[in-house]
């Protein structure tokens, strides 16, 4: 087991903190150019056909610097949810994603709370009123997944606000009637593809405690008491070695996960249990 990056990792992380250096928004059209919308698609549909080593250490950059927007959604959760519920859709929407031309929102609601989110009538058209996290109104189709379907909707009909809380990414988005493709599925597989993704989510979220704690121990060096840098007293350093274990802590662990993902023998049970404990390290620290 290999938990440490490989040389080409290293000169994979430096090129991406080049690059959110000097394009902090994270310009589409430059994800797409650079393959990273493609990482999580096969070579056969436009992609990269990464390993989920490699695009953890992107990820883990792009969450260093905040980066905005559907990247994780559009170019990793609905890539595995298309691919394992729908493998019809793959031959159209998998280019699209990896080129750009597709910007896709992911709506769990109804998956991980029965009910909740958008409605499946029997006219066979989606209605309801549902926050929906890390998307903008850029975004060219919401893919919807139920515990007993999976629907991909043109984002044209569909009305949104922005969403007027505590997260900046995120809109509130408003189907009436909306038209879509619909497919049942069997709502283990949407689980287990939507588990698949989750570490990469998470090395974004380490990506964001590294730079809580950069940040921190620049101020600690700036900030003057008692004619001092705070960061000469004991207490400070305290809360700067907890900022340390924290950070390590959800990088090891989401490493593991990321790892297992990848690891062809790996089991269900080993996979989630690795999933679970890296999702509970970063979603603490």
């Amino acid at each position: 087991m290999e938990l440490t990056l490989d040389s080409d990792q290293r000169e994979l992380q430096h090129s991406a903190r080049r690059f959110v250096t000097d394009h902090p928004e994270g310009e589409w059209s430059r994800l797409a150019e650079l393959g990273w919308l493609g990482l999580a698609i096969p070579e056969g549909h436009g992609g990269a056909g990464a390993s989920r080593s490699d695009m953890a250490v992107i990820f883990e950059e792009l969450g260093r610097a905040a980066v905005p927007g559907p990247i994780f959604a559009s170019a990793v959760l609905a890539v595995d949810v298309i691919s394992a519920l729908v493998p019809a859709w793959c031959d159209e929407m998998l280019p699209l994603i990896a080129s750009g031309g597709a910007r896709v929102a992911v709506i769990a609601d109804g998956l991980l709370r029965p009910g909740s989110g958008p409605v499946l009538g029997d006219d066979g058209r989606w209605s309801g009123t549902v926050d929906v996290l890390a998307a903008d109104d850029r975004c060219t189709h919401y893919l919807i997944v139920t515990d007993s379907h999976c629907a991909l909707v043109d984002a044209a009909p569909v009305s949104i606000d922005r969403f007027h809380g505590f997260v900046p990414e995120a809109i509130t988005a408003t189907f009436t009637s909306a038209p879509a493709r619909t497919q049942s599925i069997d709502a283990s597989a949407a689980r287990a593809a939507i588990l698949r993704a989750t570490p990469i989510l998470c090395a974004y979220q380490v990506g964001s405690c590294q730079a809580v704690f950069e940040m921190s121990v620049a101020y600690s060096g700036e900030r003057m008491q008692f004619g001092k840098p705070i960061g000469t007293f004991q207490r400070v350093q305290d809360h700067i070695i907890d900022l340390v274990n924290v950070t390590e802590s959800a990088r090891w662990a989401t490493n593991h996960a990321v790892w297992r993902t990848d690891a062809a023998d790996a089991s269900a049970h080993d996979i989630a249990t690795a999933v679970h404990v890296a999702k509970s390290v970063t979603a603490t620290s």
